[in-house]
């Protein structure tokens, strides 16, 4: 079963933050604020972290607030 975008919000707002991974690209390294979009395709490894929430940018594509 694949979990989907509404499901994990639904995990969110029923039990609060959780930790994730992703996968991180190169130009994660010089990332500094903002939403982050990647620009390359080459895969630095992984990280993990906590998913506290989400939200929408100007165009309506969703972001999520680690």
């Amino acid at each position: 079963m694949k979990t989907s975008y509404d499901d994990i919000k639904t995990e969110l707002m029923a039990n609060g933050p959780m930790f994730v991974g992703f996968i991180v690209y190169e130009d994660f390294m010089t990332y500094q604020s903002g939403i982050y979009y990647p620009t390359t395709a080459q895969v630095a490894g992984g990280h993990a972290v906590k998913l506290l929430g989400w939200g929408e940018d100007g165009l309506g594509r969703l972001y999520w607030l680690l």
